[in-house]
């Protein structure tokens, strides 16, 4: 598995085979063009991927504060424009 995310702008684990349940985190941070792990599966806890320094997504669990988008702060010529 870890010769398909060499340069990899993101890893996405679709299955469940035990294989993909002991993956190397860090290695992956390390090995990937960008650090982005998606988890189909749920099978990584979000916790453990930030820690290996990727960024987790996954379905069906609600993001992590530090995973979320940040909204852009409005000013306030931009509000009068509204």
């Amino acid at each position: 598995p870890y010769e398909a995310a060499h340069g990899a702008d993101a890893v996405v684990v679709v299955t469940e085979w035990n294989l993909y349940r002991r993956l190397d985190l860090r290695m992956l941070a390390k090995i990937q063009r960008r650090p982005i792990f998606v988890d189909l599966r749920n099978l990584y806890a979000p916790e453990d991927v930030a820690q290996a320094g990727l960024h987790h997504h996954s379905v069906g669990r609600a993001p992590r504060e530090a995973d979320r988008p940040r909204r852009k702060k409005t000013t306030k010529r931009q509000k009068q424009r509204a």
